[in-house]
């Protein structure tokens, strides 16, 4: 593999890195609003204000506990991108 080669892959693959931790961080900036008593988790009430969530809680809600943590809420914002 001649050098031009991987500084293309080196660039592409710490670009798709870089996409990751923007989406992570923006997952989580929603769930930390969401999350009014900061407790880690998002009740019914706290979910309220996001409605794709509250028309998708029994699918979001993984382990139905009747709450939505961090890893359920950035699974279901994976797969349903705000526009």
């Amino acid at each position: 593999m001649n050098t031009k080669t991987l500084s293309v892959l080196l660039s592409l693959f710490t670009g798709l890195m870089s996409a990751d931790a923007l989406i992570a961080a923006e997952s989580q900036d929603a769930f930390t609003t969401l999350d009014k008593n900061g407790n880690g988790e998002l009740s019914a009430i706290e979910a309220s204000q996001d409605t794709e969530l509250v028309k998708n809680w029994s699918e979001v809600d993984k382990d139905g506990n009747r709450a939505v943590d961090r890893a359920e809420f950035s699974a279901f914002e994976a797969t349903h991108p705000t526009e």
